[in-house]
C-alpha cells in the first residue's frame, strides 16, 4: 500500500514491495533471502552476510564474512591479512603468512620466521 493507501502489486519474488519491480522488495517469501531491496536464493554479493534471511553489509575490512563486526572476517580485502577472523595491515610479530595472506603463528623453538 502506498501512501494514498492504494494497494501496490508487488513482483511475484517479493512478499511485500515499495513498488511493483523485482527490486522494490521490502520482505522476502520464507526461505528467500533479502539483498538490495531484491528476494534471491541467497546473498550472492561479496561483502554481505545472512542475518535471518537478511542479507546485511560486512564490516569495512572484511571481504567476505559470517557477521557485523571486524572479528567475523572470512577472506580480506586486497592488501590486508587474515588474523583470527581479523583483516590486518600486515601479521603481528612472530607471525607469517600463506600465499592466501592468513596469518600463522611460528614455532615456538623458532626467534623469528619468514
Amino acid at each position: 500500500m502506498d501512501s494514498n493507501k492504494d494497494c501496490i502489486i508487488c513482483h511475484g519474488t517479493c512478499l511485500e514491495c515499495t513498488g511493483p519491480s523485482e527490486t522494490q522488495c521490502s520482505k522476502c517469501y520464507p526461505s528467500k533471502f533479502l539483498e538490495i531491496n531484491e528476494c534471491l536464493n541467497s546473498c550472492t554479493q561479496i561483502g554481505y552476510y545472512n542475518d535471518n534471511f537478511i542479507c546485511k553489509v560486512c564490516n569495512g575490512s572484511c571481504e567476505k564474512c559470517r557477521g557485523p563486526t571486524e572479528f567475523d572476517c572470512v577472506t580480506c580485502l586486497t592488501n590486508k591479512y587474515l588474523m583470527y577472523n581479523k583483516c590486518l595491515d600486515e601479521c603481528i610479530s612472530n607471525f607469517y603468512s600463506d600465499s592466501k595472506r592468513i596469518c600463522f603463528a611460528c614455532k615456538p623453538e623458532c626467534l623469528t620466521c619468514l
